[in-house]
């Protein structure tokens, strides 16, 4: 099970290594597409409710905290 285990992880850091990469060598335009790419993906994948979660400003996650002088 160890072995299975550590070719699992190796086999994940070997692609996060190559999505680096790849993401590294992008163009500016590419990079681009791939944002709006990822925002489509999220607005036709991701529940509203999860999607309002995540994307409350920091006032509204803890009121009170973080004022301006």
């Amino acid at each position: 099970m160890s072995r299975k285990s550590n070719a699992t992880t190796l086999l994940l850091i070997g692609l996060a290594a190559y999505g680096v990469y790849r993401y590294l060598n992008m163009s500016d335009d590419e990079k681009h597409e791939l944002v709006d790419k990822g925002k489509k993906f999220i607005d036709e994948n991701i529940p509203q409710s999860l999607r309002n979660i995540f994307s409350k400003e920091e006032e509204e996650l803890y009121p009170g905290r973080f004022t301006k002088a």
